[in-house]
């Protein structure tokens, strides 16, 4: 999420089970049920993130899981 200088949200993506990359997931996991900053994992200078899924079933029923996301910039240039 990007903030502008007076605090307000300039931009925000969304991450699910259509996101390029992104978890596979069910309609019942809670994905995003907690999240996490927590910091610069791969060392390329952003964020990344940790995200729960409390009711995954990759392992066994009900099971949980902690997905970490190693985010990435993508700039864009209005009008193109």
């Amino acid at each position: 999420m990007l903030m502008n200088s007076n605090g307000t949200v300039k931009s925000t993506v969304e991450i699910n089970d259509s996101t390029a990359n992104g978890p596979a997931l069910h309609n019942n996991d809670e994905f995003g049920i907690s999240v996490a900053d927590i910091g610069d994992l791969d060392g390329d200078g952003i964020q990344d993130i940790a995200a729960g899924a409390v009711f995954d079933d990759n392992g066994g029923t009900n099971r949980g899981a902690l997905h970490i996301m190693f985010m990435n910039v993508t700039y864009t240039t209005a009008g193109q």
